[in-house]
């Protein structure tokens, strides 16, 4: 019996520190997972902005503003006019969109950029994104380990007892019942 019971606080204690471990490693990536993120999306708004700045110095030829440039394609008699001029919009609203995001990442704190990061996350630039896994060293990335820890923790006990719990929960009901002079429904 005393082989037993230490054989399972051994597995028990393993098991913990691995989910410990493997909390710490998956939540320290976040810190990883947003920075490249970042990236892209920098590289996507350099980019949008250079399209922009294309139309806004065809638009400032004809003595327009960017936005009566869009609107004059956009409500021309010419098909290919429209269609250009939606392409336009589309563009600026996409580098309008990037900036947003841009901003939002770069001035969020340390706990509201993984809700920020996936607010203003874009699936077409999160495709394009080669994520690399890294080790993280600075304080975000030990802030998001230690929290992995926890949630790890979290992780296993919950699922350690909770079929404990599932087993015990109708039993001690069932136990209340009766002692209480209600008979159980399988009585």
């Amino acid at each position: 019996m005393f082989v037993l019971r230490y054989l399972g606080r051994s597995v028990d204690t393993l098991l913990d520190r691995i989910f410990s471990a493997l909390g710490a490693v998956a939540l320290s990536q976040i810190p990883q997972l947003i920075s490249q993120y970042y990236d892209v999306l920098t590289g996507a708004l350099a980019e949008a902005k250079t399209n922009v700045d294309v139309f806004r110095a065809k638009a400032a030829e004809l003595e327009l503003d960017l936005q009566s440039f869009i609107n004059e394609h956009i409500t021309s008699g010419s098909p290919i006019f429209r269609k250009s001029g939606e392409g336009m919009q589309l563009a600026l609203d996409r580098y309008e969109a990037y900036g947003a995001a841009q901003s939002a990442l770069r001035d969020a704190s340390v706990w509201e950029r993984p809700f920020v990061f996936f607010q203003h996350l874009d699936a077409t630039l999160f495709a394009a994104l080669e994520f690399r896994p890294g080790l993280p060293l600075t304080v975000e990335g030990a802030v998001y380990a230690l929290v992995g820890i926890v949630f790890g923790l979290g992780v296993y006990h919950l699922f350690r007892t909770l079929p404990v719990r599932l087993v015990r929960g109708p039993k001690k009901k069932r136990l209340a019942q009766n002692s209480s002079g209600v008979k159980s429904a399988g009585a």
